[in-house]
């Protein structure tokens, strides 16, 4: 699953430093044996992220299919919900409280208790299902009778979906093909890939078959032939080690004295003499060797073209950033605003056109509200953040196909500025005011994840802006899920990080509105009047 060509190298390294583990508890294991009691060792490993029991005691023929087929089934959720579910949340992500979260989990939802459809065994469908498409329960589902506990939260269920949906749709079940691995195939749920594919959204599907994932292409059948014992070991330092390393993200010039510290939103240098500060940072302590891998990992993420490399492990295609990461606060270039014509300065305007975000300029008059047919306009003086090379995984919210950072905030009826990340199906998002002055709302259909080129974060001085006919912030929410300020994560404030964050631009606006004067550009694309009061917000 990690070296589907069987080459001895990772397809995707980012994947693999997800789920290394030597003995940090920053990865994942899988512990294996012939009884219950030998398979219980993995209770010794709490301090680690992620354990599974392959469940080889399950009263199966030794060598049969059925048993090598859990074998590959667990050994796919370690995989998943350990290396992808961590290196792309927005995509394949299940570590969520709600099925709203992550692309794998809306489409678990979406099938949830229809036919032809999903439900797990463990769960409880209500009365009259299965219910047709597009009528799916309500997610999560109760446990079934005699379940004290069972698989009706997203860690499990978008899991065990995931599983089933993949394997399926990659003609892993018997029913395509009659010498694979054992597969159980729950009911409702279609058992060859034709069938299958056809109630798998276009989004799911774009996702899983997209090469910037570098995800399986076929269902494993539990044979590797790569021979590992000429693979150079990764836990020394090759001979290279102090030659020069271009193409850093964040400029290191050595290679195996210095690695990309990417805990902040702008990576920094910093040297990695020893396992042990990798490990306070959240990389394998395998050296410097794993430093440096991990850096070229992610920032593969963070440039059109890949640079050059000392060694063929690293993709060639660039990967995208979790939005959700808050590294980023933007809009896609895709999305789209309406440009007025200036007619002799100030706010006024002829004719406006709408444009795609990505041509949008500093000057730009540009809509911040609408009342009844009327736009108000504003001057663009600014962009918080500005990449037109950078991937990154967006939020499309339908009908209006608005596509933002989940962290970027949206005004929606009766709740104010909020985060993407919590928007849901039958949420109204305001499009403006009518003759009245009261509130015209768009309703969410749905939710879906998508990859685009470019981030874009204009400013305006209202703090303001109506991207595809919604209104929205300029802003993010600087604590994840909330929109407004919270101590220790539980007590509430009256603060809205919409309020805060126009108040910390307030010197910006001056420097870069009223007065006129230029706003530098930092290398990541952000700001330096954006980027630093910001970084005071986090703080």
């Amino acid at each position: 699953m990690l070296d589907e060509d069987q080459d001895g190298n990772p397809n995707n390294p980012a994947v693999l430093s997800a789920i290394t583990t030597l003995g940090n508890g920053k990865g994942g294991i899988l512990a294996c044996g012939v009884t219950q009691q030998e398979e219980s060792v993995l209770d010794q490993f709490n301090d680690i992220t992620f354990a599974l029991s392959c469940q080889t005691w399950i009263d199966f023929d030794p060598g049969s299919d059925e048993r090598r087929g859990t074998l590959r089934e667990e050994s796919f959720h370690l995989v998943h919900t350990k290396g992808w579910s961590t290196a792309y949340p927005s995509i394949f992500g299940v570590h969520f409280e709600t099925f709203q979260e992550s692309l794998v989990c809306r489409e678990t939802a979406r099938l949830q208790c229809v036919s032809p459809g999903y439900s797990h065994p463990e769960n409880q469908c209500p009365n009259g299902a299965p219910f047709p498409p597009g009528s799916p329960a309500t997610s999560p589902l109760p446990c079934a009778a005699g379940w004290e506990e069972c698989c009706n939260e997203p860690f499990c269920d978008c899991a065990e979906f995931f599983h089933l949906a993949i394997m399926v749709a990659l003609g892993g079940s018997r029913a395509d093909d009659p010498s694979t691995l054992g597969l159980s195939v729950y009911p409702h749920f279609p058992s060859t890939k034709a069938a299958v594919l056809q109630i798998l959204s276009d989004e799911f599907k774009a996702a899983y078959q997209n090469p910037i994932y570098k995800f399986i292409t076929k269902a494993p059948r539990g044979e590797y032939s790569a021979d590992v014992a000429e693979i150079p070991p990764t836990t020394s330092a090759p001979s290279t080690a102090t030659q020069p390393m271009t193409g850093s993200a964040c400029g290191c010039e050595v290679a195996g004295s210095q690695f990309c510290n990417h805990d902040e939103e702008v990576p920094f240098c910093e040297p990695c003499p020893t396992s042990e500060l990798c490990s306070e940072i959240g990389v394998p302590p395998m050296g410097v060797v794993s430093c440096e891998t991990f850096c070229r990992a992610i920032e593969m993420t963070q440039s059109p073209t890949p640079p050059p490399t000392q060694t063929s492990t690293m993709p060639p295609t660039p990967e995208p950033t979790a939005a959700s990461s808050g590294g980023d606060f933007c809009f896609s270039g895709e999305s789209t605003v309406l440009v007025g014509n200036d007619n002799g300065g100030g706010n006024g305007f002829t004719t406006p056109v709408r444009v795609p975000m990505k041509e949008l300029k500093i000057g730009d008059l540009v809509a911040t509200d609408r009342n009844s047919n009327n736009y108000k306009f504003e001057r663009v003086y600014s962009f918080g953040h500005r990449d037109i090379d950078k991937y990154t995984s967006f939020l499309q919210i339908l009908p209006s196909k608005l596509e933002l950072s989940s962290d970027h905030m949206v005004f929606v009826k009766r709740r104010g500025a909020i985060p993407a990340s919590t928007l849901k199906v039958g949420d109204q998002l305001i499009s403006g005011h009518d003759a009245n002055g009261k509130e015209t709302t768009i309703v969410i259909e749905s939710i879906q994840s998508v990859v685009r080129q470019g981030v874009y974060a204009p400013f305006t001085p209202s703090g303001k802006i109506v991207v595809n006919g919604i209104l929205a912030s300029n802003y993010v929410a600087l604590q994840q899920h909330s929109d407004v300020l919270r101590f220790c994560d539980s007590i509430k404030t009256p603060f809205s990080f919409h309020w805060l964050e126009h108040s910390f631009q307030f010197f910006h606006r001056l420097h870069s509105y009223w007065l006129g004067m230029e706003d530098r550009m930092l290398a990541n694309g952000f700001s330096v009047g954006t980027y630093l009061p910001r970084q005071m917000g986090v703080w």
